[in-house]
């Protein structure tokens, strides 16, 4: 048999013709097994020699550029014909490999897999092409391309069959070296499949993952991985971006496809949690994947995307894939530092990921005590702060509007559950600011105070806000000897700021929290401090948002006017059937709950009219998020002698009107408790005073609700009663003022 081998291999060498060859080889092989099968030996030199040989052939046979130099029209085949016969010659050496793996002992297969992978490589390639190949004649060759398919398929699962064998086999060093050999060739394979069948891919992945499990060792002295984790990190983000667009379009994301995400985000953790030492190329695509998958996180829970086309199985996924991957990125301090030194105007489409990612960085670092000790951290807090004070107001909206995970920051143990408790973007901002602000010594807080309190009286008002949450929660942190310290160091700038209300206001959050004897001695030495702590403000607001009051306008408020504006023209219409229009418009109810104390009359009364009318859709939540607005103005105080003050009175109090008589029993219960709260303020009597004008039949049910309240409260019965005398007198509509007198009790609600 060696003779006519070494015959066959003389002639295979001499002939020309690439098809003849084809069918030659295919033919010697077939003839090779069936007459010596109980000789065959695939580990003879010679033989495997011819096998290598196969892919040389092959390549010529599926790339029309090699077969345009090697056959002309002498040959007498039209481009049809010529087609034709390539594919049938590429089809015969699929054949020779199968009769290779199924005529041989498994442990002979460790020598085709090169062979086979490299043959893999070109047919897939010849189908991803096939377009460009075949031109105007790919319709013709429909059914021969799919039966071309078919058979790389049962080659490939031949292959892979082969493969397990001896993953659980024992193998010499040698066998173990020749497989790991195999790996850069097969992932590289494994890339290319998933960009033309990723249900197929899968079972490649698995293979490649099962080889580098067992030789983790091995695997890393040997595969080069920084080319294949790039090729997958390119592949999912082409998944992502299909995604996208599915969701963009109303289109439904089925499960099957949420599996197909979640299978190859974990095979790329699996990857990087093996090879994170080794790579060294691949940090530009990871920081793209990272950033790419948290704004996929964003577009997911934005209430842009109705639910029906981000549904809370892919919410899940992509939530629990983004808190899983990011901190593992950020094991590695290159990747990590990458993050940290990454501006906005690096990626501005996507700087609301790249936020979200800084937060993270932020909380690993703060998880992470050995890696703090390597850095500077009020050099990082300053540059993160930074970033955020360059927003501009639609990124400032989106920072109120998008709600994620509760817990989506918190690096939980293996075990505790995902929480789907939804809270702002705002709220995680906080929160990461103010754990990473206690790793800042005293003195390094004291270094950044200049710079901290330019931001302050520089940025947006929601950042602003922020900047001073985080500086209070700093200070509380630390001594009341700090606390003093650091005003009286702020009131060195005192006749430089002394007229920016962002400023005064937290000059006056810090007074707070000095003890009396300490504020008292600090007043006698500083005489113009004592106007800030004069009627002071409460904080009301949840997270710690602060009253600032102004009445000089905003350089934003065009910006907030044409949004007000564009939206009314929106939500003119008969009916409430757009569920996401109604979303975005408690999204902007509540962001201007945040910054109703910076906003002038003539704006509250376009919101406030836009409220009154999204009230009357009778939508819980709507209904609930206009409470919301009414709530924020406990803290508010206005200028009567202001020219939209009138406007004001009259809005909020028809606003009030509706709210008190609403079916719903939850939503009619919290309006009475909101207008109970805001009837003690002064500044808003005069409009709980109109809202009885305006609504007489209202009298007896808020007398019966004050009637139910708490003798033991703060106020006496005395003071309350008094309120109530006040809020329900109403001026010049003397018969309506006296219809409600007779409806109070003679004595103590």
């Amino acid at each position: 048999m060696n003779v006519e081998l070494e015959n066959f291999i003389i002639k295979f060498q001499a002939e020309k013709n690439h098809h003849d060859k084809a069918a030659q080889l295919h033919s010697f092989v077939q003839s090779f097994f069936e007459t010596s099968k109980e000789d065959v030996d695939l580990k003879q030199a010679m033989f495997l020699d011819l096998i290598s040989k196969i892919p040389e052939l092959f390549a010529i046979l599926t790339r029309y550029e090699n077969l345009t130099n090697n056959f002309n029209a002498s040959a007498g085949l039209d481009e049809r014909e010529l087609n034709t016969s390539n594919l049938q010659g590429a089809t015969l050496c699929l054949e020779v490999l199968l009769m290779c793996f199924n005529q041989s002992e498994y442990s002979e297969h460790l020598s085709l897999f090169s062979t086979t992978i490299n043959v893999l490589h070109q047919s897939y390639t010849h189908c991803k092409d096939s377009e460009e190949l075949y031109g105007n004649l790919l319709e013709d060759f429909t059914d021969q391309l799919a039966n071309f398919l078919n058979k790389i398929q049962t080659v490939q699962r031949a292959m892979l069959s082969g493969m397990s064998y001896c993953i659980t086999s024992e193998l010499s060093d040698s066998q173990v070296r020749a497989i790991i050999a195999t790996c850069n060739n097969l992932g590289n394979l494994c890339n290319l499949v998933m960009s033309l069948d990723k249900v197929i891919a899968v079972q490649l992945w698995r293979i490649f993952t099962k080889i580098i499990s067992k030789y983790p060792e091995r695997s890393q002295e040997t595969v080069s991985m920084d080319p294949i984790i790039s090729s997958l990190i390119s592949q999912i983000l082409e998944i992502v971006d299909e995604y996208r667009c599915k969701m963009e379009s109303d289109e439904l994301i089925e499960e099957s496809e949420i599996k197909i995400f979640l299978y190859f985000t974990n095979l790329f953790m699996k990857l990087f949690h093996t090879f994170h030492n080794s790579l060294r190329k691949s940090f530009q695509p990871m920081l793209l994947f990272a950033l790419k998958l948290s704004d996929f996180l964003l577009l997911s829970y934005s209430p842009e995307i109705s639910d029906e086309n981000s549904p809370w199985q892919l919410r899940a996924a992509v939530g629990n894939t983004a808190k899983s991957i990011v901190p593992l990125l950020f094991s590695n301090v290159t990747f990590l530092n990458e993050i940290l030194e990454l501006d906005k105007d690096t990626l501005p489409h996507l700087y609301l990921a790249h936020v979200l990612l800084k937060l993270s960085a932020l909380g690993y670092m703060v998880s992470n005590k050995d890696f703090m000790k390597e850095k500077n951290s009020e050099d990082i807090f300053m540059k993160t702060v930074a970033v955020l004070n360059k927003n501009d107001l639609r990124e400032d909206i989106k920072f109120t509007c998008i709600k994620i995970p509760s817990s989506m920051f918190q690096y939980l143990e293996s075990g505790e559950q995902y929480n789907e408790e939804l809270v702002p973007v705002y709220h995680h901002i906080y929160i990461q600011f103010a754990k990473y602000s206690k790793t800042i010594s005293d003195i390094g807080f004291e270094k950044i105070e200049g710079h901290l309190l330019k931001l302050l009286v520089s940025s947006s008002d929601l950042m602003s806000v922020l900047i001073s949450d985080i500086w209070i929660y700093r200070l509380r942190c630390s001594s009341v000897k700090y606390l003093h310290a650091r005003v009286t160091s702020l009131l060195k700038s005192f006749l430089q700021f002394q007229s920016n209300l962002r400023y005064k206001y937290l000059l006056r959050r810090m007074l707070k929290f000095l003890p009396k004897d300490v504020l008292t001695g600090l007043l006698e030495e500083q005489n113009e401090l004592k106007h800030l702590i004069q009627n002071p403000n409460k904080v009301t607001h949840r997270y710690g948002i602060p009253d600032l009051i102004t009445l000089q306008k905003n350089k934003d408020d065009s910006q907030i006017l044409n949004m007000v504006a564009l939206s009314l023209n929106k939500f003119k219409r008969p009916a409430f059937e757009n569920s996401q229009l109604i979303t975005k418009a408690c999204c902007l109810l509540e962001l201007f709950s945040l910054l109703i104390n910076v906003s002038p009359n003539s704006e509250i009364v376009k919101f406030g009219e836009l409220a009154s009318y999204l009230f009357k859709s009778d939508i819980y939540k709507v209904q609930i998020a206009v409470l919301t607005f009414l709530k924020a103005f406990k803290g508010k105080s206005f200028d009567e002698n202001n020219i939209d003050f009138r406007n004001v009175v009259r809005v909020l109090a028809s606003l009030f009107a509706d709210t008190l008589k609403s079916r719903n029993c939850i939503v009619k219960y919290e309006a009475f408790r909101t207008y109970a709260s805001l009837a003690q303020a002064p500044s808003l009597r005069k409009v709980c005073r109109q809202t009885v004008a305006i609504a007489p039949d209202l009298a007896s049910d808020i007398n019966s609700y004050f009637s139910k309240l708490p003798s033991n409260g703060f106020l006496t019965e005395k003071e309350r009663m008094k309120n109530l005398q006040k809020l329900l007198q109403c001026q010049p509509d003397t018969t309506v003022t006296n219809d409600i007198q007779r409806l109070l009790p003679l004595k103590s609600i």
